[in-house]
């Protein structure tokens, strides 16, 4: 396999870490044509384009499908009402371990 690929690092790393085709590479590249789509050149003054729920639920699923490559377990989703909280909750679980 050749490391170098041409047009995205990322999906040479791909490839050889995960054993993975361009068309399944890693997330970003994902995120990146979804942008691309939208418009958005990353240039000064231009907004990001929103990401409609069909792309942020294909870019999640590819997470979970890398979590479960990479650690040969099956993804639990919690279940969720409040977001904000849960982070918030998790948050400071975390920091009272490091204390």
């Amino acid at each position: 396999m050749n490391l170098i690929h041409e047009d995205n690092p990322a999906v040479a790393f791909s490839e050889f870490i995960f054993g993975v085709h361009e068309d399944e590479s890693l997330v970003g590249s994902h995120l990146t044509s979804a942008l691309v789509a939208g418009g958005f050149q990353g240039r000064e003054g231009e907004v990001v384009p929103e990401m409609t729920n069909e792309v942020v639920n294909g870019i999640t699923d590819r997470y979970i499908e890398l979590y479960e490559h990479i650690t040969g377990e099956k993804f639990q989703r919690a279940q969720c009402d409040d977001l904000a909280e849960r982070v918030r909750t998790n948050i400071e679980k975390f920091l009272s371990t490091r204390k």
